[in-house]
C-alpha cells in the first residue's frame, strides 16, 4: 500500500477536507482498501472523538494492534485519540515507521492528515516517513514566499513533495472570460 500525507501551510486551508475526500474517492471509485488517519496534533477532528478503541495514539504506542482493526467501513476512519498530544514523542521512534508499514500491509492506501507545516515540526517528521506529501493551499490565503518557505522546510527534511492542491479557488476575472 501507499502512504500519502496531506497538510496545509497554515490552519484553515482545508487539508482535512481534501484528504478525507481523497480517501472516500479512492475507496468508492477505484474500490481500494483505504484508511484515513487523523494525525493532526494541533486541531484533531472533534467529530471523531469518543471512538477510542483504536486511535492513532494507541496504534503509535503498539503498532501490532493494526492486526485487530476491523475494516467494516471503507474508508476506515481512525481518530487521533484523546491522548494524541502525549503520543507526539513516538513519531521520532521506530514504532512510527513500523505502524506505517503495518498499515500499508493491510490497506491499499494509508491517508494521513497532518498539522499545518508552518505551525509544527511534527508534520515534516511524519511526512518524511511516507511515500509522498500533498500540500493543500487556500487561494489568496498566504503569500507565495511563505508557501515556498514551508516547501523548502519540507524538502530539507527529506519529504517527497508530490504537489499542491489549490483549495477554495476563486476567479479573479468574471467566469465568462475564463469560459471563452
Amino acid at each position: 500500500g501507499a502512504v500519502l500525507t496531506f497538510g496545509s501551510s497554515a490552519f484553515g486551508e482545508g487539508a482535512s477536507f481534501v484528504s478525507y475526500h481523497t480517501a472516500c474517492y479512492l475507496a468508492a471509485v477505484y474500490h481500494q482498501r483505504v484508511v484515513w488517519i487523523d494525525g493532526n496534533f494541533k486541531s484533531p477532528q472533534v467529530r471523531l472523538m469518543g471512538q477510542d478503541r483504536h486511535t492513532f495514539s494507541t496504534l503509535l504506542q503498539d503498532p501490532e494492534k493494526v492486526d485487530d482493526l476491523i475494516a467494516s467501513d471503507n474508508p476506515l476512519l481512525i481518530p487521533g485519540g484523546s491522548n494524541l498530544q502525549e503520543a507526539r514523542g513516538l513519531i521520532a521512534d521506530r514504532k512510527y515507521g513500523q505502524l506505517l508499514g503495518n498499515l500499508a500491509g493491510r490497506f491499499d492506501f494509508v491517508i494521513l492528515d497532518l498539522p499545518p507545516v508552518l505551525n509544527s515540526t511534527d508534520s515534516a517528521l511524519m511526512a518524511a516517513g511516507s511515500d509522498g506529501f500533498l500540500l493543500v493551499i487556500e487561494q489568496k490565503y498566504l503569500k507565495v514566499e511563505v508557501i515556498q518557505h514551508g516547501i523548502q522546510g519540507l524538502r530539507d527534511k527529506g519529504v517527497h513533495l508530490l504537489g499542491t492542491v489549490i483549495n477554495r479557488r476563486t476567479f479573479d476575472l468574471p467566469k465568462v472570460i475564463y469560459d471563452r
